[in-house]
């Protein structure tokens, strides 16, 4: 209970916030070979793929994506090309659906 100066009054209930987060990180479960390299790579899962519905995502530093493919279980390895792209450091997102379960650095020599 509150009081001011007047003379009012003013009470308030206890509000309890519970914050959760989870985050799993699957990105060693991907191996990119060879890195550093040409702009030719392949991006191998370490496992069997669990879902059908991947493709991958790359984008420049700049958040700007340069690349989008999708693939299907037992389609690995697949050789990526970002040869028409400049040299420098470039994110890999591998996908399932829309969500981004893995990420990568990959650097274009």
């Amino acid at each position: 209970m509150a009081t001011d100066n007047p003379g009012a009054t003013s009470d308030s209930s206890v509000l309890a916030v519970t914050v959760a987060m989870s985050l799993i990180d699957n990105s060693s479960n991907y191996n990119i070979y060879p890195n550093p390299n040409n702009g030719h790579f392949f991006p191998e899962p370490l496992y069997e793929l669990a879902e059908i519905n991947n493709g991958f995502d790359i984008a420049n530093l700049s958040g700007e994506i340069v690349y989008q493919k999708s693939a299907s279980e037992g389609e690995y390895p697949q050789e990526i090309d970002l040869s028409g792209s400049i040299p420098g450091t470039y994110i890999l997102m591998i996908m399932n659906n829309k969500n981004i379960i893995a990420t990568k650095k990959i650097i274009k020599k």
